[in-house]
């Protein structure tokens, strides 16, 4: 992830300079810092959890399935929440990141698939913003589109961050049927 974020970064640090007043703070989410008691509109929070296991759907109130093709999920109006389904592979961990932050922050649900053409085969390479991001890497389009809209206020539901805790408190103490999973 701090590959691709730096990426994004240097890539921002040469935009105009209406562009670069956005921050690259990036926050992986639980447990939230020390100290940090409450996140602003432009903060980003990801959340991480077992695959098969949600905690968004605690904010929008429906089920959703990695076994469904999806590798994380996005939803909500205002406010916003982000996961990805943890997978063995590091790097795959950290494009499913930036792939659910491109739907958080450009507002957008599976439409944001089909960017310039990308739904149609053939066409050029559409990046992190592809369906299938597998094989996919950061593209120029992808940078442009986040630079702008880092910049979008996008209210965070921190309501899983008490839900997690919760689980992981659970687990420490044996008890892997918690009750607080979908």
């Amino acid at each position: 992830m701090k590959r691709l974020w730096r990426q994004f970064c240097q890539s921002l640090a040469l935009a105009p300079a209406a562009d670069r007043s956005a921050n690259c703070f990036l926050l992986l989410c639980p447990p939230l810092p020390p100290g940090l008691s409450s996140l602003t509109d432009l903060d980003i929070l990801v959340y991480y959890v077992p695959w098969g296991k949600s905690v968004v759907t605690k904010l929008v109130k429906i089920n959703v399935s990695p076994i469904a093709g999806h590798n994380g999920f996005t939803a909500g109006a205002s406010p916003r929440a982000s996961e990805v389904y943890v997978q063995y592979d590091p790097t795959l961990n950290a494009k499913l990141t930036f792939h659910e932050i491109m739907h958080m922050k450009l507002r957008m649900g599976n439409e944001m698939h089909c960017l310039n053409n990308c739904c149609k085969p053939g066409n050029s390479p559409c990046g992190l913003a592809a369906a299938d991001i597998t094989n996919e890497g950061l593209t120029d389009d992808n940078i442009k589109r986040m630079v702008t809209a880092l910049r979008t206020p996008v209210k965070q539901w921190t309501g899983g961050i008490p839900i997690l805790a919760q689980v992981r408190d659970a687990m420490r103490r044996g008890d892997t049927m918690s009750g607080l999973w979908q």
